[in-house]
């Protein structure tokens, strides 16, 4: 982060090291570094391959029109909308609820983000939008699915789910909560979770 930082938040990876960078930056809940990233418009960044005119990702961050203009290389960040901002981790190989995990970053600067993951679960929804004094996050598990879901959970703020104290929420139980977050195991359905600050 500091080296990022120290470049001006400008990728400082090839397509073989960005991978890494970016796992880094979403093990170590730096979104927001992600995001300063993606913000860049000057070389080398995703945001000057589009002022160049790209339509699609290039071979290089330069957008060099002697390289590829259709390439996958340097992809990572799609990973990051799913697994960074939207925060949706699966693994099927463990046992529920571990298999599909969700903590948004919910970002300040991100009014709002949904998305839809087809699964071989099924389809896994998500959607959060900041509001006037709270924050909103629907989440939709499939059907014979459970779910591990993180909230944050601030000093002297309220968790809601659809109105009511999510202590009180049929089909999810705390498994547990920590100085920033409380974790939920949440059955198949769909779940509207407000996060509200303290006053």
């Amino acid at each position: 982060m500091a080296d990022i930082r120290a470049h001006g938040n400008h990728v400082t990876a090839g397509d073989i090291g960005f991978h890494y960078v970016v796992d880094a930056l979403m093990d170590n809940g730096a979104s927001n570094v992600m995001l300063d990233m993606l913000l860049r418009t000057d070389s080398p960044s995703y945001g000057y391959q589009l002022a160049q005119g790209a339509t699609a990702l290039t071979e290089a961050w330069n957008a060099r029109h002697g390289s590829s203009q259709d390439h996958l290389m340097l992809g990572d960040a799609e990973e990051w909308f799913y697994a960074g901002m939207m925060g949706l981790r699966l693994n099927f190989s463990r046992l529920a609820p571990e298999q599909i995990g969700i903590e948004s970053a919910m970002l300040q600067r991100i009014n709002s983000a949904q998305m839809v993951y087809r699964s071989v679960k099924g389809a896994i929804g998500e959607a959060w939008k900041h509001l006037p004094g709270r924050t909103r996050l629907d989440v939709s598990i499939p059907a014979n699915a459970r779910a591990v879901v993180r909230l944050p959970n601030a000093p002297g703020s309220t968790l809601l789910e659809s109105g009511h104290p999510v202590t009180e929420a049929v089909g999810v139980t705390i498994l547990g909560s920590h100085s920033d977050g409380v974790e939920l195991d949440v059955g198949s359905g769909e779940y509207h979770f407000s996060i509200v600050p303290a006053q």
